[in-house]
């Protein structure tokens, strides 16, 4: 006997076989998304621990770490050296400050720099500036701060800022 086309059971097989794929490769894009939040939110801890450490440091002008959107997705440098630019997550990501319950989404030119005292090592002060670091629009001293990194795909993480000891912790 010549038997043309497919059974049912093969198509059910094949529908199987398609339905379990499609569910691995969510899994595997659920997965990268949740560790490119990780990274950045380890990325920025490391920043703002590196930026008191200058900031303590003897003969140190650089206490302070800015924030901003980059080229390549939102990033961070120290003090006034723009040379080394560190990326905190990609572009598939933004970044949200909150302040005081105010909402700041990095983007465009608007730069973030929070400073540190130098004797203590506390984050004194944030100013935000809207024209690239030009000049300050705001400055905003003895606030609580949390940064959310969230990415379009899924994830998100946050870092609350404990401003009197200078501290980042990953909640």
């Amino acid at each position: 006997m010549n038997h043309k086309g497919i059974s049912y059971i093969e198509l059910i097989l094949v529908i199987a076989i398609a339905t379990i794929m499609t569910g691995l490769v969510t899994i595997t894009i659920g997965l990268v998304n949740r560790n490119n939040v990780s990274k950045g939110a380890t990325r920025l801890e490391s920043g703002f621990s590196h930026a008191k450490m200058l900031s303590l440091s003897k003969n140190s002008k650089d206490g302070c770490i800015t924030i901003f959107q980059g080229d390549k997705g939102v990033s961070y440098y120290y003090g006034s050296d723009i040379s080394n630019v560190y990326l905190i997550a990609n572009s598939t990501c933004s970044v949200v400050i909150n302040i005081d319950g105010v909402e700041y989404i990095v983007s465009g030119l608007n730069y973030y720099t929070f400073f540190f005292d130098h004797s203590t090592g506390s984050i004194k002060e944030v100013k935000i500036s809207e024209d690239g670091g030009a000049s300050y629009s705001s400055t905003i001293q003895d606030f609580t701060c949390e940064i959310s990194i969230v990415n379009q795909g899924g994830g998100e993480a946050i870092l609350k800022l404990l401003t009197n000891t200078g501290k980042v912790e990953i909640i």
